[in-house]
């Protein structure tokens, strides 16, 4: 997933896309071993401030509404999802935005729309091993709106397919200290659309402890849907479930992603997963793998600790060109609402970078 993608919509564009990390705006928290109510049909609400603190946009503050809800009743499909979301930094980076995700027809459609504008301060490190960029990065800001879509059906028992698309307007920007080339700006209409296949033998949508999620979406970008810019990309996910104890659950997550030359560089994939800034580590290809152990203590209380490492080429699939990247940690996650297995946490971790970052997080379950 490309860093404006991620920034805009991480928060609830794409369930099970949480291996996307710090950059998430509130990354989705990881329970196990607590059931959601499932005599409880009313219509849930969850409002919660929650702080920011990463790397990437720096300390503020999140409002977030929650709200869930059955669409049909007697079924067996997990609760649709409504949210809205407004981020406000010390960084002066901001965001608001809007999305959910329903089910139908006892779970055999699903739809997620997802709308954001907002405006990021940033830094480019460079494509993978780049030593002048990744030691010296140069600071920018995007600004624009972004609206996506997904829509899937069920082919056969556990397989869905359907199709995703994007509409971007993103403002790139230089923040240096020369007023005349902060003034050339980089303003593209960036459209994409494609298919999207995911494969689905979890247990339980919502708290998992075993079976098997894939998933793999690719887009093409081109001025045939109105797009500036002409490339394609794609991300495979596969995340598996497994049950060591009552109450210990190990998630794993594997990921690869690529975009072709043409890709802007905020467009291109990077390794994503708590530790260090997000989009440190990207280039045309990503592979990566990440582990969390989760230990469910009491009803309400949960504990986790986790682990990844990936790399990313600078020219896609040509290792040499690979830089890697690690990062580690420990987290706590409490249940807020029973009924809709939302819940709120916190996330200590150390990176390749040397550093030390702290996450705080809403929402429900999702991969590592």
């Amino acid at each position: 997933m490309s860093m404006l993608i991620l920034l805009f919509l991480a928060t609830f564009a794409q369930e099970g896309r949480s291996g996307e990390g710090e950059a998430q705006i509130i990354p989705l928290p990881l329970e196990t071993g607590v059931e959601p109510d499932p005599d409880d049909d009313t219509t849930q609400y969850v409002a919660v401030p929650v702080p920011v603190l990463n790397p990437t946009l720096g300390a503020g503050v999140a409002l977030t509404g929650i709200s869930t809800f059955e669409l049909d009743e007697n079924s067996q499909a997990p609760r649709s999802t409504v949210a809205l979301v407004g981020v406000f930094t010390d960084t002066d980076s901001w965001m608001v935005g809007a999305g959910g995700k329903a089910y139908f027809g006892d779970d055999r459609y699903r739809l997620t729309l997802a709308a954001g504008y907002g405006s990021f301060n940033l830094d480019y490190y460079g494509r993978s091993s780049d030593p002048i960029f990744f030691d010296h990065p140069l600071a920018f800001s995007l600004e624009g709106s972004v609206i996506a879509g997904r829509g899937l059906a069920r082919i056969r028992e556990d397989l869905y397919g359907g199709l995703g698309g994007r509409l971007m307007q993103p403002k790139l920007s230089l923040n240096t200290n020369f007023d005349l080339i902060n003034r050339l700006q980089l303003a593209p209409t960036l459209n994409g659309v494609g298919p999207l296949l995911e494969f689905d033998t979890r247990d339980d949508q919502t708290f998992p402890t075993s079976g098997d999620s894939m998933s793999f979406e690719l887009l093409f970008y081109d001025e045939a849907v109105g797009s500036d810019f002409d490339f394609s990309s794609w991300d495979a996910f596969w995340h598996r479930y497994r049950l060591i104890d009552d109450d210990l659950v190990l998630a794993t997550e594997l990921r690869a992603a690529q975009a072709t030359e043409d890709a802007p560089f905020f467009m291109l994939p990077f390794v994503s997963f708590r530790g260090f800034p997000a989009s440190q580590y990207l280039g045309e290809s990503v592979l990566q793998v990440q582990g969390e152990l989760r230990w469910q203590t009491t009803d309400e209380l949960g504990l986790v600790t986790f682990a990844g490492g990936g790399g990313a080429m600078a020219d896609a699939w040509v290792p040499n060109t690979m830089n890697w990247a690690w990062g580690a940690g420990v987290g706590a996650r409490y249940l807020i609402s029973k009924a809709d297995g939302l819940n709120i946490g916190i996330d200590l971790a150390y990176g390749s970078t040397g550093e030390g970052t702290v996450y705080f997080r809403v929402g429900r379950p999702s991969e590592p």
